[in-house]
């Protein structure tokens, strides 16, 4: 039995609020990609950590796995994807 179906975790109101953290993480992280492409690095900053912080953050992560997957650009979109690999790009830079 999978995870999901022993913690309940299929419920409605829980699908409900993963589809709207999907919808959040893909806003924030087109705001993450612009200010980086800007330059700004007070933004970044502010929008990296409230992207880690935020509720529902591990839809943030699991979008950061399935970036490299086939088909990513499909489900996320090539703003979005982009954004996620910038994202990448520059953690493995910060380390």
């Amino acid at each position: 039995m999978a995870t999901i179906e022993v913690f309940g975790l299929s419920r409605i109101s829980l699908e409900r609020g993963r589809a709207s953290a999907f919808i959040r993480n893909k806003s924030m992280l087109r705001d993450f990609n612009k200010q980086l492409i800007q330059g700004n690095v007070s933004a970044v900053e502010e929008v990296k950590n409230s992207m880690l912080e935020q509720p529902f953050a591990d839809v943030f992560f699991a979008m950061l796995q399935q970036a490299e997957a086939p088909g990513a650009s499909i489900v996320f979109g090539g703003d979005v994807l982009e954004a996620l690999k910038a994202w990448n790009n520059l953690s493995i830079q910060q380390r």
